[in-house]
């Protein structure tokens, strides 16, 4: 199950995708963490970004597409 964090990282990567496919725009993986309230926190303070943790219990792995 995921946690606050994780559902909170999950929207927000789900309605920057779907909007950057309204416009037809290559979807953006960093987009979303820069607008991110866990910024500092997940990158800066944890030194391990919270998508990391919530795709281990994803059947699909989000980053595998931000490379593409």
């Amino acid at each position: 199950m995921l946690n606050k964090e994780e559902l909170y990282c999950l929207a927000q990567h789900y309605n920057s995708f779907l909007e950057q496919a309204k416009r037809e725009e290559k979807a953006n993986w960093g987009e979303p963490c820069e607008k991110c309230k866990y910024g500092i926190e997940c990158y800066c303070e944890r030194k391990h970004p919270i998508y990391l943790d919530m795709e281990k219990k994803l059947p699909i792995k989000i980053s595998h597409f931000s490379n593409e």
